[in-house]
């Protein structure tokens, strides 16, 4: 394949990013920006760095993105911003490192299959959506926060444990 039609925007518009290009968007732009996150990616996976001052204020920092790995209770879903750190503190899903973070899975996964560990939590999803009891409900399964569940669902699990 050519160069000039790796970077044509239908080549790249296979990938998520790509769609960028028919808004406008260059491809060579697309391809550079996303080059230049995935640099500033780097850096930021160490222990090594525990804050970067009143820098942390716009920029994500390694204490930052610790917090977006952790799987203690106040840290989940937490600190999404790649570079900056501007929208995390718009729609209050910032949260600074206060207790060592600890890393993995909220439920370890039985198996080690690369798509097993890809997929299971869309597995999960499609269940979810499909059990429903109304539209409504499916809609919030896919809009309202990770863990989300009906309050009938919630009563039920709740009268399933304490009648153990």
């Amino acid at each position: 394949m050519t160069p000039s039609k790796m970077m044509s925007p239908r080549a790249v518009a296979t990938r998520p990013y790509g769609a960028l290009s028919y808004f406008g968007v260059s491809p060579t732009a697309v391809l550079g920006s996303r080059g230049v996150n995935l640099l500033y990616q780097y850096w930021i996976h160490t222990e090594l760095i525990s804050s970067m001052g009143e820098a942390e204020l716009v920029f994500n920092s390694p204490s930052a993105h610790r917090v977006h790995h952790g799987v203690n209770g106040q840290y989940l879903d937490k600190n999404h911003g790649g570079i900056f750190v501007s929208f995390d503190r718009l729609f209050r899903t910032y949260e600074p490192e206060v207790e060592p973070v600890t890393y993995g899975l909220t439920k370890n996964l039985s198996s080690f299959n690369w798509a097993t560990v890809a997929l299971h939590e869309y597995k999960a999803m499609a269940s979810d959506v499909f059990h429903a009891a109304s539209w409504s409900e499916r809609m919030k399964y896919l809009t309202e926060r990770p863990g989300w569940k009906p309050d009938r669902v919630v009563a039920q699990a709740s009268r399933a444990s304490g009648s153990k």
